[in-house]
């Protein structure tokens, strides 16, 4: 599966990916963010291997290994018959194919057999790599963690330029949280999710929030939409909810007169929230996560994964009776799982460690913030800053359909990722917002005001070049 070619190839890939990087570091960059660049490309990579090697060497196997695998039996095709390769990776499931028989190289594809079209996207994604890197493990990988490097480093850049004197916070919550970082950054669904996501989150506050170029951004933003509807679309029903809840926050902050805020404060909410229920309703039709399959669509994945998991590793919420009332009445259970568990000594190997100790700080964290910010300080906070209830709606939301789903941390601990950053990063912002500034977070604040200011382009280029010197000064 991994092989001595692997090491050969890898490092020949990686100096290229550099180089490109290197060239467009720049233009992806601003002098706060910039430091970070190359520290959050290097964790990506670095996880992107160590779990191929992790799950190779210490557990024989595992999803990403099969990933690759059944991907090289579609790679083979192309050099028996290249058309029967362009059949298999972009035509629909299912397509009748006249001119070779294909069935050799599905056989054995246990997701196509049964019909599983996101995993089987991932197999076409992996077999049109290894066209162009020789069907390398390790490169695959590193394609795949650098799609998840743009999308995290798109969340960060917005979150920066919203907030700049939180850029070392930001930095924690989207790059350094591990479980993040490991499981978000090799060939794994999860790794074209987080990238898909964070483009998505990106493109939305430029085209929608700022109204900068909307076609452009719209259009990035909809190819963002499509990849998380075709793998994991139960993202995406939580995520657009959040969306529309933003904007609606922002553009009722945006209207500075109490009288006009009262009049036209319900249209805009009737628009947002018609656009995020139509979205939602849309997308989920005829799939196993539209409303009228979804009780019963996750009463069988919870009992599937529980009885597919190891004994130590199943938490149980409750006896599900197939009704959306009845899922709903396990909300805080479901919610209190993803966040806060596994417990310390729920752990049973290495990596759910991890996960407990990570599951542990959100507690600690959580449970600071409550007692460090009156209830009143995080309202106003909330009113103040729309990201903020829109981060920990997803997050929340999020975290009930993916506990009420997982039935065993091994699967939680993956299912989860998406949104722990929003989750960490809106108590960062909540936490600050409550907190005096010291001289050099007043002056990025400062920076940004200016920055959205109408002041003429030249001028408003020479006060952020001076705004940053002496930002970096009084650093």
């Amino acid at each position: 599966m991994i092989t001595f070619v692997d090491y050969i190839i890898a490092p020949v890939y990686l100096a290229i990916i550099y180089i490109i990087m290197s060239r467009f570091q720049k233009s992806m960059t601003t002098p706060i963010t910039k430091k970070y660049f190359f520290k959050a490309l290097n964790l990506k990579i670095v996880g992107a291997l160590a779990l191929g090697l992790i799950f190779y060497h210490y557990y024989g196997y595992g999803d990403t290994l099969l990933y690759h695998e059944l991907g090289g039996y579609l790679y083979n095709s192309f050099w028996y018959n290249a058309s029967s390769w362009f059949h298999l990776v972009f035509k629909p499931m299912g397509t009748p194919f006249t001119e070779v028989d294909t069935s050799w190289w599905i056989a054995g594809n246990v997701f196509y057999q049964r019909g599983d079209a996101p995993t089987y996207m991932v197999i076409r994604i992996v077999a049109f790599l290894s066209i162009f890197c020789f069907h390398s493990y390790f490169v695959e990988a590193i394609l795949f963690g650098l799609a998840s490097f743009f999308g995290a480093w798109a969340m960060f850049s917005t979150l920066v330029e919203m907030y700049p004197r939180l850029h070392k916070q930001f930095a924690i919550a989207i790059f350094y949280l591990p479980s993040v970082f490991f499981w978000g950054s090799g060939l794994m669904k999860d790794s074209l999710c987080f990238g898909a996501l964070g483009l998505i989150f990106w493109s939305f506050y430029k085209g929608v929030i700022k109204l900068k170029n909307p076609p452009l951004y719209i259009s990035l933003m909809l190819f963002g939409i499509l990849i998380l509807y075709v793998i994991k679309i139960y993202i995406l029903l939580c995520f657009i909810p959040a969306l529309g809840f933003w904007a609606y926050l922002q553009y009722l902050n945006n209207i500075k007169s109490t009288f006009l805020k009262f009049f036209l404060g319900p249209l805009i909410l009737s628009i947002a929230g018609t656009f995020a229920v139509f979205a939602v309703v849309r997308l989920s039709q005829n799939t196993d996560y539209a409303f009228d399959n979804l009780a019963t669509k996750t009463k069988v994945t919870a009992t599937y994964l529980q009885n597919m998991s190891q004994q130590g590793s199943v938490y149980y919420i409750g006896e599900f009776d197939g009704t959306l009332t009845g899922l709903l009445k396990y909300f805080p259970q479901a919610v209190a799982v993803s966040l806060f568990r596994p417990f310390l000594w729920e752990a049973r190997n290495p990596l759910s460690l991890l996960s407990a100790f990570e599951a542990t700080y959100f507690l600690g964290f959580t449970l600071y913030i409550l007692l460090k910010v009156r209830i009143k300080s995080i309202i106003k906070t909330f009113l103040k800053e729309p990201v903020v209830p829109a981060a920990l709606a997803f997050a929340i939301t999020f975290s009930f359909a993916v506990g009420i789903n997982a039935g065993n941390f091994g699967t939680l601990v993956r299912y989860k990722i998406p949104m722990m950053p929003f989750y960490v990063a809106a108590l960062m912002i909540i936490l600050d917002s409550n907190r005096k500034k010291t001289v050099s977070e007043q002056s990025l604040d400062l920076l940004k005001m200016r920055q959205s200011d109408g002041v003429d382009k030249e001028q408003k280029e020479n006060n952020n070049n001076d705004e940053i010197s002496s930002v970096t000064s009084v650093s």
